[in-house]
């Protein structure tokens, strides 16, 4: 796909009609496109909103925004391939399943240790995983690894509740070895979560563009998704500002919700929350200003 690549040009395009969405019913049809259309080639923002524009359905949005973030902030990252940022652990069972842990050993870095949510788990090219190192008593070094290194070992959940045709799954590390010998900048972690929200809420503003023929809402729904791909740019906006972007998208998924535009959208009902789940901790953050 030959696309203009400024998100007010591809808004442009969208408006017109002229950027219709990809019909995937499953994940892997989802990853075919995605690399099809070189979403990974593109700048973050032009990714997440190219592809929340070709979405059919939640699960795809999240991954538009997903791998977008990744990239904008870890910028060594290759533009072909899915990434999972692993960072979740089981502390219901520290014995059977404990966290990850860094051995230095001559070979290189070797991971150790356990991850119970990995996005996108059947078609994953690399993880990201923060792990401890030395005496940490938390995961505070994050690292990159293949997903298919020896080592590494992917499990799926059968039935996920929410974004259930999003692949989502366990990972074993046993001695894997990394891919250099040195961690991300700590901010870098840091900054992952706040930084999700805005390129996955940038997504969802392209899906909707692109499943509303009413001509007011979309003008709206144009200018939210120019406001998000601001935020996304300024990563140091400030929480006021970002919470007044978050009320507008949030009244105009409100607005979507009740016209019943998600009728045709697969799995809407259980997987809209993807769209409003940022919603209070950006609220929160501006409320102690």
């Amino acid at each position: 796909m030959n696309l203009p690549s400024t998100p007010a040009e591809l808004i442009n395009i969208a408006l017109s009609g002229a950027l219709q969405t990809a019909p995937a019913p499953d994940e892997g049809t989802w990853h075919r496109l995605w690399h099809f259309n070189r979403l990974g080639h593109l700048s973050p923002i032009e990714s997440a909103l190219l592809g929340g524009l070709l979405a059919n359905q939640p699960s795809w949005v999240f991954i538009a925004g997903y791998q977008a973030a990744l990239r904008a902030i870890f910028d060594d990252l290759s533009a072909e391939g899915w990434i999972a940022y692993a960072a979740t652990e089981d502390a219901s069972d520290p014995l059977n399943h404990p966290g990850t842990r860094i051995e230095e050993t001559p070979e290189g870095w070797r991971l150790f240790g356990y991850k119970s949510w990995v996005a996108q788990s059947r078609h994953l090219s690399h993880l990201i995983v923060t792990a401890r190192r030395g005496g940490e008593e938390r995961p505070n070094s994050s690292v990159l690894v293949s997903g298919t290194a020896d080592g590494v070992s992917l499990s799926h959940r059968e039935k996920p509740e929410f974004l259930a045709n999003l692949s989502q799954g366990f990972a074993a590390f046993d001695g894997a070895l990394t891919e250099s010998p040195q961690a991300y900048p700590e901010e870098s972690a840091r900054n992952f979560g706040r930084t999700e929200s805005r390129f996955v809420m940038l997504a969802g503003a392209g899906f909707m563009l692109n499943h509303t023929s009413d001509s007011a809402l979309r003008d709206r729904m144009a200018g939210v998704a120019l406001a998000l791909a601001g935020t996304c740019k300024t990563p140091e906006i400030g929480a006021q500002v970002m919470a007044a972007v978050d009320r507008e998208f949030q009244a105009l998924v409100a607005a979507f919700d009740s016209a019943g535009l998600g009728a045709a959208v697969a799995d809407w009902q259980a997987d809209k929350r993807l769209l409003t789940m940022y919603s209070g901790r950006i609220q929160k953050r501006a409320d102690k200003g």
